[in-house]
């Protein structure tokens, strides 16, 4: 437990988070599928990231992701009406979610057995977490492992997504640079 929170402090590369999520946050948290998003959920701008222990269909991202439409829009209203406390959907015992009802075809039809939503506000956006098992024991306490491991997902995620930017930046810079010189040669 301890180690899986003071592990991520190192991550700032997306190849590191997977590697985190699919060992020492799996093994805590057993997932197939864990999507991060981040954004004004509100105005419905937010990106969303897939990590996945196999390949993942098109389709399946479209059903989750899409901001109008998908499962992880509607879950984040639903753990946002319900004071931000973990969501877990379930398709075997205990799938009885009322909320969650509208869920239960597209886990289904992936073969997704049950899903825990949970995220953060950050600094005017919120960051978002589902972590979705192809099969496993279903325990409420995954409500409650879900909550412990939000901060620091969140932590690394935002890490990663702020080095993505900085690189980004630096590459433009010294794109605009080199161009410049160039041009200066001529």
């Amino acid at each position: 437990g301890v180690q899986t929170c003071a592990l991520p402090i190192s991550i700032v590369r997306r190849h590191q988070l997977f590697l985190w999520a699919r060992g020492a946050l799996h093994a805590v948290l057993p997932h197939d599928i864990l999507l991060c998003g981040h954004g004004d959920w509100h105005r419905r701008a937010f990106t969303v990231e897939r990590f996945a222990s196999q390949p993942f269909p098109d389709r399946l991202y479209t059903e989750f992701c899409d901001a109008e439409s998908g499962l992880l829009a509607e879950a984040f209203n639903i753990w946002e009406s319900g004071n931000h406390q973990p969501l877990l959907v379930t398709t075997g015992k205990g799938g009885k979610n009322a909320q969650g009802r509208r869920f239960l075809p597209v886990l289904q039809r992936h073969g997704i057995d049950h899903c825990v939503f949970h995220g953060l506000p950050a600094g005017g956006q919120t960051a978002f977490y589902c972590f979705a098992a192809m099969q496993g024991p279903v325990a409420r306490q995954l409500t409650y492992i879900a909550e412990l491991a939000t901060p620091p997902l969140m932590a690394a995620h935002l890490r990663v997504l702020n080095g993505d930017r900085r690189r980004d930046y630096t590459s433009k810079a010294r794109s605009e640079e080199h161009t410049s010189e160039l041009q200066s040669q001529f």
